[in-house]
């Protein structure tokens, strides 16, 4: 008995009052569809698959019956379509330079919840969701709806970011705020994800992409 008070102490202080481990998930798949603040009706950003397990976000996106895939693996993505025998490899400072939506958000969503700011209590598709305003984290902000039947999975999300947009000269980029309106549906919380679709594709290679414009790789640190 002793014991179990002692470890619902810990629980306490590590997870806030009223938290418990329940509170949070450890794994989800969902359907995501992101749109651009003020973009015509029925104009799509991205419509995407998405898989979440040990901080790994898998996106997969389907165009003209062709795959293309996105492995978040905390740090570098690594972009690929499926059956290709070459991909890309992204840091995170290209990440934020290549105007991609991210799904990171998902990630971090206990973290919102406890850092963030609560604004008020709305539903979504049904569900029931505290609506919390997140500080900047890097260069984006975001309001989300965390769905309280969801263990706080944020079913909607509207997101502040710098992204790089080409300009009407040359090759010239400038990074400009954009908001970024996410949808999620088709939400699973804890359900089995299998791990291969969070690992890297064995034969496919990955490069930076400025070794696949200069054709030299990158120099491995010592």
């Amino acid at each position: 008995m002793i014991r179990r008070a002692a470890v619902a102490a810990v629980a306490v202080v590590l997870l806030g009052p009223g938290r418990s481990p329940a509170d949070t998930f450890f794994s989800a798949t969902w359907r995501s569809t992101v749109r651009v603040e003020g973009a015509p009706p029925g104009a799509v950003f991205e419509s995407a698959r998405v898989w979440l397990k040990e901080g790994r976000i898998r996106v997969e996106t389907v165009e003209k019956g062709r795959t293309s895939v996105a492995l978040d693996a905390g740090g570098e993505l690594y972009l690929w379509t499926e059956g290709e025998k070459t991909g890309l490899r992204l840091s995170p400072a290209a990440q934020a330079m290549s105007g991609r939506p991210s799904q990171g958000y998902a990630r971090r969503a206990e973290e919102i919840r406890a850092r963030g700011k609560a604004v008020g209590v709305e539903a979504v598709d049904g569900h029931p969701c505290d609506v919390v305003e997140d500080e900047a984290v890097g260069d984006e902000k975001g309001t989300y709806w965390l769905a309280r039947d969801l263990r706080g999975f944020p079913v909607q999300a509207r997101l502040e970011r710098r992204l790089s947009v080409a300009l009407p000269f040359g090759s010239a980029r400038e990074r400009r705020k954009t908001v970024l309106l996410v949808h999620n549906s088709e939400i699973r919380v804890d359900v089995p994800v299998p791990s291969p679709l969070l690992a890297l594709p064995a034969d496919v290679k990955f490069q930076d992409p400025s070794e696949v414009l200069t054709g030299r790789p990158r120099p491995v640190p010592r």
